[in-house]
């Protein structure tokens, strides 16, 4: 559809428009007011989004949220991140829930509980009972220094 000959996208539409309310399905232009959120006078994607499709920001923010799709082939991060992270939160395994943490880490799947807790004391370098994923990524990178 076009106006003027322009082409109408969901980026903007302006209300004051005569074919807004047939674009965008309205009948009123109470209905059009309701849509423009901000009060701007146009209709852009983020409003229509979010009254027809869904209120949601994953799905209509005007910017993309692309630190939600970062992919890394970090070696260390896919180790840390293996790890629970419920239990590891704030990036640091406390030593009284690292077994636990530790659980579905590839690296340490067939190792007894002994084993696990002296992996624990190499990985906690300043012997204050906390690994912190700085220390963690230092053993990992230098395990036969540690």
């Amino acid at each position: 559809m076009r106006i003027d000959d322009q082409p109408i996208t969901l980026i903007t539409i302006p209300i004051s428009d005569p074919m807004a309310k047939e674009i965008l399905g309205v009948e009123t232009d109470e209905e059009l007011i309701v849509l423009d959120k901000n009060s701007d006078g146009v209709i852009d994607y983020e409003e229509a989004c979010r009254h027809y499709i869904v209120d949601f920001d994953y799905f209509c923010r005007s910017e993309p949220l692309s630190q939600h799709f970062t992919v890394t082939n970090n070696l260390f991060e896919r180790f840390w991140n293996s790890m629970d992270q419920i239990i590891a939160h704030d990036d640091v395994i406390e030593q009284s829930v690292w077994a636990s943490a530790v659980t579905d880490v590839d690296i340490f799947a067939n190792m007894t509980e002994e084993q696990i807790m002296t992996q624990f004391d190499l990985h906690d370098m300043n012997d204050d009972m906390i690994v912190t994923a700085d220390e963690a990524r230092h053993v990992f990178y230098h395990a036969e220094n540690a």
